[in-house]
């Protein structure tokens, strides 16, 4: 799902050039200036409403969540799943052994973004079982 800024700035794009367009026919079809207005209110609609269905077709998936092991109050791991795999990841760490008696989950986004966190939130805070950038 986009995020709310990228279907604003899809619809802002949308209406400027939507307006422009309007302007551009009303030129053409050589309409007064009093009735300018209803092309350029007419393109600039329409330009709007296609933007925000563009942002909304190309926007990048939030369906990745990260999430931090504790033990205790000492911050254990980082680590990103899928937001529909966050119960399996659970099991999945504790079958392997790690200790820890809190999990807290972020809110999803795109996985680039997520993939860009736990980098960051790795090296700065180089968990224990984190090996992956944990240098």
């Amino acid at each position: 799902m986009a995020t709310r800024n990228e279907k604003l700035f899809g619809s802002f794009i949308g209406v400027m050039i939507g307006g422009f367009i309007g302007s551009l026919l009303a030129d053409r079809e050589g309409v007064e200036n009093e009735d300018r207005w209803k092309y350029v209110l007419r393109g600039a609609a329409i330009g709007g409403f296609s933007g925000y269905g563009a942002a909304c077709l190309l926007d990048s998936k939030n369906n990745t969540v990260n999430y931090q092991l504790y033990n205790g109050k000492k911050l254990v791991y980082h680590g990103i799943t899928y937001d529909h795999r966050i119960d399996n990841r659970n099991g999945e760490h504790q079958s392997s052994g790690k200790l820890f008696t809190k999990m807290i989950v972020d809110v999803p986004k795109p996985r680039v973004e997520a993939l860009q966190r736990e980098r960051a939130l790795i090296k700065r805070d180089k968990p224990k079982y984190n090996i992956q950038y944990n240098y």
